[in-house]
């Protein structure tokens, strides 16, 4: 395999391999359609995706046991922590939930 050095490219080479965009336009539409699938269908785009792309049959996604195991990891102070910003009225939840609660910064 043949390789150059960056440093030893020519102005031209540099700025053909900086400037391309390899492609990224040609699939953005793409790519936009298969986040908003996942975002509104959740696990069923999933599985659909992984049959189209994958050839792969995928059955419950199910991060229950990982997660489980995680919270338990937590320290007790930083789940109660957690637990009760959970339950405060005003703030932010589910997808995209984005800010703080009113009042604080």
């Amino acid at each position: 395999m043949d390789y150059e050095a960056v440093a030893d490219l020519g102005p031209e080479r540099r700025r053909a391999l900086f400037e391309r965009d390899a492609g990224v336009d040609a699939v953005r539409s793409d790519v936009r359609d298969i986040v908003d699938r996942v975002r509104t269908e959740g696990d069923v785009a999933l599985r659909q995706f992984a049959s189209e792309f994958d050839d792969v049959e995928v059955g419950n996604l199910d991060v229950t046991d990982a997660a489980e195991r995680a919270y338990d990891e937590i320290d007790g102070a930083t789940r109660d922590a957690i637990e009760d910003a959970a339950e405060r009225p005003g703030v932010p939840r589910g997808p995209g939930a984005r800010g703080l609660a009113p009042g604080v910064r």
